[in-house]
């Protein structure tokens, strides 16, 4: 990678710089392998049957415009819409939690960043999955 730019704090000073390291894409094996382990035509079935619930409950959370359904796709769109990051990536702590260094990563979803954070390999998996989830429903 690019050797880091300096990044300052509020007080002017330096910030730690981390690069992301594959020990922390071990940590997210667990959940791909439970992702990967849930049936795409169960789960879609599973999501019909209850969708009368998700659409209440949508609605008494205070959506009264459009259906549950159409949030639904477009979060998983935009979750396969992630961009590929380069490995490594840089990666700063401020305070209690790390932020990516680049601008354009920094800004994107949540959703998006725990793929990015699980790393190409897991991700890939995941949104393999997801593709398939949302094809289903």
């Amino acid at each position: 990678p690019d050797p880091p730019r300096e990044i300052l704090d509020e007080a002017g000073d330096p910030l730690p710089q981390f690069l992301s390291s594959s020990a922390n894409e071990e940590r997210f094996l667990p959940l791909v392998e439970l992702i990967e382990s849930i049936d795409v035509e169960t789960a879609a079935a599973e999501y019909r049957r209850h969708y009368p619930l998700f659409q209440q409950a949508w609605r008494e959370q205070g959506y009264t415009d459009g259906e549950f359904d159409e949030r639904l796709k477009a979060i998983l769109d935009e979750l396969l819409a992630t961009p590929e990051a380069a490995e490594p990536y840089r990666l700063i702590k401020p305070e209690a939690v790390y932020l990516f260094v680049d601008p354009e990563l920094e800004n994107l979803s949540g959703g998006q960043k725990i793929l990015l954070r699980m790393g190409s390999d897991n991700a890939a998996r995941v949104k393999s999955w997801l593709a398939k989830l949302r094809q289903a429903i």
